[in-house]
């Protein structure tokens, strides 16, 4: 048991800790008490910046933690966006590459349909012969520089003209020739030379028997809208 009277110096250093700094019992003379109470202050003083610092200590781990987190979160948003972004991407080539295949598909075919069409046409040609009433020789020059020539009727329509040049590969006679028209063409006279467009007129009156035609390729920019 401690002698009475006492004098304790006490501490709360957190809720649940209280620390004695420093103590004295019995009779004290005055200036023991002060040079006690000096003491206690500059140990108070001690344990206030050991506080303090641990404090501060513990506020700069959780901003270094949060900061961290930040950064963590920020990170892992980085690579959402960046996998989104990825897959966005590879969606949008999947999706060209679809299209392409699917405009490439459609073109070829137009192409194996036309390419029937024309077939066909030159066979129902080329049955229905010449004729007797065909007098008018015709001859046409390619753009590759081969010349074919057939006999019309008089009475017959430009347009005529135009159809056979446009299935002259397919006919039977030009079988292994190698005869390429283009899809788009017109046709020209020589003399005089003049582009052939009225397609409703006939041969007689367009006086091109005898006559030798060429067929060129009609660029984009002359194509009718």
């Amino acid at each position: 048991t401690r002698e009475s009277p006492s004098l304790s110096v006490l501490l709360p250093a957190a809720v649940d800790d209280i620390q004695l700094i420093n103590s004295m019992s019995g009779q004290a003379e005055l200036d023991m008490a002060v040079a006690l109470l000096t003491a206690c202050m500059d140990d108070m003083q001690m344990h206030r910046a050991a506080i303090v610092a641990r404090t501060e200590q513990f506020a700069e781990d959780r901003q270094l933690r949060e900061q961290q987190d930040r950064e963590y979160q920020e990170a892992l948003e980085a690579d959402r966006k960046r996998a989104e972004e990825q897959a966005l991407q590879e969606q949008r080539q999947r999706e060209e590459e679809q299209q392409a295949r699917e405009e490439a598909e459609a073109l070829e075919a137009k192409c194996r349909e036309r390419e029937e069409s024309l077939r066909r046409r030159a066979r129902e040609l080329a049955e229905a012969g010449e004729g007797p009433e065909a007098t008018a020789r015709i001859s046409l020059r390619l753009p590759a520089g081969q010349r074919i020539d057939r006999k019309f009727s008089p009475e017959a329509p430009l347009e005529t003209v135009y159809s056979w040049a446009e299935v002259a590969p397919y006919m039977p006679e030009n079988e292994g020739k190698g005869l390429v028209v283009p899809e788009r063409f017109k046709l020209t006279s020589s003399f005089p030379s003049r582009e052939l467009t009225e397609r409703e007129r006939t041969v007689a009156e367009l006086n091109l028997a005898g006559s030798a035609l060429l067929l060129a390729e009609v660029e984009d920019e002359e194509a009718e809208p």
